[in-house]
């Protein structure tokens, strides 16, 4: 198994480099060398249940794809903090800033009809909308308009009392 995995690295790696550095662009956010590995390691699990891959070429190809779109989904499913001023930091004001906007969007969450109210906070939380209408039970349709809504809602309000969120 390692001669027929070593011949085969040997000859898609040169293909393989040129593919994932065609088709991984730094905007996505994802490292070339890392979907490299991955794709290795998918050839080597293909060659440990069968032992030829047929079309080599083909084959590569789709690895290649298919391991950047897991990426891709797995960087979307990652939650983003609300603020980059409210990373821990050495500034008093800006933390200070950060817990009087947390309290507003607490209070103004509080506000929300309790249909929104759940929905809105596990979006804020980084859930993404598949992962709530599961929690939730419901559609992930109604779930988009109850969290859309309840976002503008939330918005609104605190627009009212004079919240800079920007």
């Amino acid at each position: 198994m390692t001669a027929r995995l070593d011949a085969l690295l040997t000859e898609i790696c040169k293909p393989l480099r040129s593919l994932v550095r065609s088709r991984v662009s730094p905007t996505l956010g994802l490292d070339a060398d890392e979907i490299e590995q991955e794709v290795r390691m998918k050839l080597w699990r293909v060659l440990e249940r069968e032992n030829t891959i047929v079309h080599p070429p083909s084959y590569l190809h789709r690895a290649v794809m298919s391991v950047i779109v897991d990426h891709i989904r797995k960087l979307r499913r990652a939650p983003e903090p609300l603020s980059d001023d409210c990373a821990v930091s050495d500034n008093a004001d800006a933390q200070t800033r950060c817990a009087q906007l947390g309290g507003l969007i607490a209070r103004a969450l509080a506000q929300l009809p309790e249909r929104r109210r759940r929905p809105v906070a596990l979006h804020l939380q980084g859930f993404d909308l598949a992962q709530i209408a599961i929690m939730e039970k419901q559609s992930e349709a109604t779930v988009r308009n109850l969290v859309y809504r309840g976002l503008d809602e939330l918005k609104a309000t605190l627009q009212q009392w004079g919240a800079s969120y920007d």
